[in-house]
Formats: structure tokens, C-alpha cells, sequence
């Protein structure tokens, strides 16, 4: 059987994506709708035998219903916070109403919210160390919404405290895996010299060394004459090919190549 044609090989290399995240946001407005009221006419009846009737000038009633008040939200929250140490803000309303109710948008995640006070409190950790922005506290009622914001909180670790240990770095790229592409010539006659009619199919063995070819692959076509061989780690590699015929029967080995990955 005559030896090896040639051997390629080739490395595939990760590809890394990213994705960008966008916040919008959107504040309500209001309006309010005033009534109005209609000049009555006034009429009079003189005391005399003739009597006489006379056109009252307009008298204008005011309107008993004034509009609502707009609702106002008042407040300065700390922008700064000291890890284990608490943090509260504590928003202001007027005018002041039972009907008042409140969001947050970017919380920090130490932090929690109270929707009926709008009181923002929480104990931030040493690992909380770093700063929140675009938070936003929104006063609702009937009449209308009133926000405080945006302002960030920046978490300080304590005075004296050790800073934070630095992320562990990261774990090192793996290998690529590499492959060698194997090509060979079919047989044509058995060893005795007789036609070869039978053939089967190859065995491709392979190893760290030309006398440890301890990796087998079996194929089981005829017309088969290249093979990729993958997933090889960085190092040296031998390899060779056997025919096979259909009962079975092995051939001799073609030379022994090798490929460094």
C-alpha cells in the first residue's frame, strides 16, 4: 500500500459578542379644566299703582369648586452612603393626601422602597462599593406626578477599612484544538499480486509516536481516500493507514507520517 499524501492542519479561534442595553424614560403632565357660571337678570316691582319693571345689571357668582392644587414632591436624598452603615431618605409631599403613591426607577439593589412613603433605606455591604445613577423617586395622585431626580448614591467602604479585593483574574483562553488532514492512494492489488476486488474500507491508526499508535479510526467506505483527524492538543502526532478488505483481513501499514500541532 503506498504511504501518505500530505497532512494539513487548522485552528478555530472564539469569536466574542456584545450587546448594548438603552434606558428611556417619559414624565406625565397634567392639566386642569376650570367652570364657568352665567349672569342672572334682576327684575323689581315698584309699590306704586304703576308698577314698572327694570333690567338688573349682570351679577357675577364665583365658583364655590376651586381646581385641585398640583402635587409637589420635596427632598434632597444623600448621594453618598458608607458601606455597613444604613442609608434613608425619606421624600416630602404637599399638598399632603391619603390618595399618594410612589415608584422608583434604577433602585439600587442594596436598597429597598416603600411605594405608600417613597422611603428609600437599606445597609449596603463592602461588596456594594460603587455608585448608582438615574435613580428617580415619582410622587402619583389624582392631579398629577412629581419627581425628585435623577441624583446617584456612590457606596464608600468605611475609613480605615481594607479596600475590596480585586476581581480574580480571568481563566486563560483554552488551546484551540488543532487537526491534520490525512490523504492516501487506494490499493489496487493484494500482496500475493492478485487483483484487489474486495475492498472495504481503511483503518487510520495514530499516536504520540511513530512505535505508540495507540488511536484507532475505522472507515468503512472504499472510495474513501482523505480523513480530517481532530480535537489534537498542541504536540506532535504519527499517523498510518490500513486497508480492509470485505472478509475482514488487514493490510500492511503505509510509511508513518507525522504532524506537529
Amino acid at each position: 500500500m503506498q504511504g501518505l499524501a500530505g497532512v494539513s492542519a487548522f485552528r478555530h479561534w472564539p469569536v466574542v459578542m456584545g450587546v448594548a442595553y438603552f434606558l428611556v424614560g417619559c414624565s406625565p403632565s397634567t392639566s386642569v379644566e376650570g367652570a364657568s357660571s352665567s349672569n342672572p337678570a334682576v327684575s323689581a316691582t315698584s309699590s306704586s299703582d304703576s308698577s314698572s319693571t327694570a333690567a338688573g345689571s349682570a351679577a357675577t357668582i364665583p365658583d364655590s369648586t376651586a381646581p385641585a392644587a398640583a402635587i409637589a414632591v420635596q427632598g434632597s436624598p444623600a448621594t453618598t452612603a458608607v458601606a455597613e452603615t444604613a442609608y434613608e431618605f425619606q421624600p416630602s409631599v404637599s399638598p399632603s393626601t391619603a390618595t399618594v403613591t410612589f415608584t422608583i426607577a434604577n433602585r439600587p439593589a442594596w436598597a429597598s422602597f416603600d411605594p405608600a412613603t417613597g422611603a428609600l433605606t437599606g445597609t449596603p455591604t463592602l461588596a456594594d462599593v460603587g455608585l448608582t445613577s438615574n435613580i428617580t423617586i415619582t410622587a402619583n395622585d389624582a392631579n398629577g406626578t412629581a419627581t425628585i431626580g435623577p441624583f446617584a448614591i456612590r457606596v464608600t467602604a468605611p475609613s480605615g477599612s481594607p479596600a475590596p479585593a480585586p476581581p480574580p483574574p480571568a481563566p486563560p483562553a483554552p488551546t484551540p484544538a488543532g487537526t491534520a488532514t490525512l490523504t492516501w492512494n487506494a490499493p489496487t492489488v493484494n500482496t500475493n499480486g492478485s487483483v484487489l476486488d474486495d475492498l472495504a474500507g481503511y483503518h487510520i491508526y495514530y499516536g504520540p509516536s511513530a512505535t505508540q499508535l495507540d488511536q484507532e479510526i475505522d472507515l468503512d467506505s472504499a472510495s474513501q481516500t482523505t480523513y480530517v483527524v481532530g480535537n489534537l492538543t498542541p504536540g506532535t502526532y504519527y499517523f498510518t493507514v490500513t486497508a480492509v478488505n470485505s472478509r475482514g483481513a488487514e493490510g500492511v501499514q503505509s510509511d508513518v507520517v507525522s504532524k506537529t500541532i
